[in-house]
């Protein structure tokens, strides 16, 4: 059963819509990352890699991304060509962060500000638009791996592979948010009880100011109790049929919506109280096992980490 999960995992995660890169795009990201030759910056096959695979998750050694030769341009090529709007942008971002831009020469600067807005245009057309408010809100390394992968889901534009992700990081971000504010709670409780303590405690507090936002904050536990469901019964948190693309992306956008809100007050809250927000652990990713023992070891795990599904310890 766990290796017909995996296969499917893999289908879906396969086949994802192309970036839609103008050829003069193509042509000033080729400068920029200096390509002419075969390379991209300063990497070496090693670093590429690593970089590659921390920034979005994939291994650009891998055989599909070599149709167009074995150099790390050509390769980068190819993954430009093959991804989505979402993945390029965000390993363009990154590249970015590398080049020092005081220090280019006035033609690569201007192919810098250019990249600069293809990236600001391929991440307009994202499906959830605040998916980037999912992150820890604990120092809790699984805590990481468990946000990266439900953004992941988005990034790749499969919001379905990504739910039962979604599920488990409410729980975890949601516990963290009771105890900050004295709420006692048990390993059993489910996510909308939980949820709905932190509602009357920040109502109870004065936090809350307006009435409709207070409605909106209660009818979220509704949307929560329901999102149990959905993990057990379309998502892979079992052997289930998926729920389709459209709803998973409303169940994300509905979500998200929460979580920055909550940030947001959270925040605030801080700032009154002198209280800094605890740092996000930044965990340091390494190759994933291979797919087909679990449908989730497709996904990252911390060096060490044992897979919560099929038991597998990560070297």
């Amino acid at each position: 059963m766990v290796l017909e999960i995996s296969a499917r995992l893999k289908e879906i995660l396969i086949g994802i819509d192309m970036a839609e890169l103008t050829f003069s795009e193509r042509q000033g990201l080729e400068s920029l990352l200096q390509m002419t030759q075969g390379y991209v910056l300063h990497f070496s096959n090693r670093t590429l890699q690593q970089f590659v695979f921390e920034s979005i998750g994939k291994d650009i050694y891998d055989g599909d991304y070599a149709e167009n030769g074995e150099s790390k341009a050509n390769r980068l090529r190819t993954l430009f060509k093959h991804e989505s709007n979402s993945v390029v942008a965000k390993i363009l971002s990154d590249l970015l962060e590398i080049i020092h831009a005081d220090s280019l020469d006035e033609t690569r600067k201007q192919f810098y500000d250019q990249a600069k807005s293809c990236i600001a245009r391929l991440q307009s057309g994202s499906s959830v638009p605040e998916i980037d408010a999912l992150v820890p809100n604990s120092n809790d390394g699984s805590f990481e791996v468990l946000a990266r992968e439900a953004r992941l889901a988005i990034e790749r534009d499969k919001p379905a592979v990504g739910l039962d992700r979604l599920h488990t990081y409410m729980v975890k971000y949601t516990r963290e948010l009771c105890d900050r504010h004295g709420i006692t709670h048990t390993k059993d409780d489910a996510l909308n009880g939980l949820f709905g303590q932190y509602v009357k405690v920040l109502d109870s507090k004065g936090h809350i100011k307006s009435e409709l936002t207070k409605l909106l904050l209660k009818s979220s536990i509704s949307t929560f109790d329901r999102l149990n469901g959905v993990r057990n019964n379309e998502s892979l948190a079992h052997a289930n049929e998926l729920l389709n693309y459209e709803e998973s992306i409303l169940i994300f956008n509905q979500v998200t919506s929460v979580v920055r809100f909550v940030s947001f007050i959270e925040k605030e809250i801080a700032q009154s109280q002198s209280t800094p927000i605890p740092q996000t652990a930044i965990p340091v990713y390494v190759q994933s096992i291979d797919p087909a023992e679990c449908p989730y070891c497709i996904l990252e795990m911390f060096p060490g980490q044992q897979c919560p599904h099929c038991g597998t310890l990560n070297q």
